[in-house]
């Protein structure tokens, strides 16, 4: 999904590379699957590409992968943006379960539970009708298994003792409307980074990056052109 704001709204001033997890549209299907996994083929993609001032956002789930590629140090990341996401997801008894139903759900029945459930869940104001059929076509191409398998690796992930020993800048987008990477969990990740600062957005949820791309690309410029 952060493909439509880097393809409209971020090319023309950016060289911008959007990287699929495996098992996701057109990425091959791996089942077994790991953050640490999906870290060390980022790793070897950009030693590949030799890219210099590099801007990491890392949407959701993609957040941790983010801050596990800052844990390895393998490569120089220049500013970090944790789009609605956090260190941890899962960070009370109430949130374990409700990922543990989520799960057993997506099992039970992945498109029942992403078409009609998840999508209702996440979407906000200006989700319309037309975003909701999109979004559902996109699903399509998503492997189940593969979908499954990494979303239980990564959920239960917490990643809040590294936070201390990142020293970039980092922006956090959150939303008071989102209720996977919630403004509780964004602000306490905020709060265990020392050169942070964190933005609360009031009418978008989740899927911003479809509903309001103008709005998220706009932050994401105006903290890539800060000092």
């Amino acid at each position: 999904m952060v493909s439509l704001i880097a393809e409209k709204y971020l090319s023309s001033d950016y060289s911008v590379l959007t990287v699929d997890y495996p098992g996701h549209c057109f990425s091959s299907d791996e089942i077994k699957f790991d953050i640490e996994d999906f870290t060390d083929i980022l790793v070897d993609l950009l030693n590949f590409l030799k890219e210099d001032n590099l801007y990491l956002i890392g949407y959701s789930l993609g957040g941790m992968v983010a801050l596990s590629l800052c844990k390895s140090e393998k490569i120089k990341i220049d500013k970090l943006i944790l789009l609605h996401s956090a260190a941890s997801f899962s960070y009370s008894l109430f949130k374990k379960i409700f990922y543990r139903f989520l799960g057993f759900s997506l099992r039970l029945s992945f498109k029942f539970t992403v078409s009609t459930v998840a999508m209702r869940v996440l979407r906000d104001k200006y989700f319309t009708k037309e975003l909701l059929t999109l979004a559902r076509e996109v699903e399509t191409h998503n492997k189940p298994e593969s979908v499954v398998e990494y979303f239980e690796n990564i959920i239960f992930k917490d990643y809040t003792g590294i936070l201390k020993d990142i020293e970039i800048p980092v922006l956090i987008i959150a939303s008071k409307l989102d209720p996977l990477a919630t403004v509780r969990a964004c602000k306490a990740t905020q709060k265990n980074i020392k050169n942070s600062k964190i933005i609360i957005l009031d009418d978008v949820g989740h899927l911003s990056v479809v509903t309001r791309p103008d709005i998220i690309s706009k932050i994401v410029y105006d903290f890539a052109y800060s000092d």
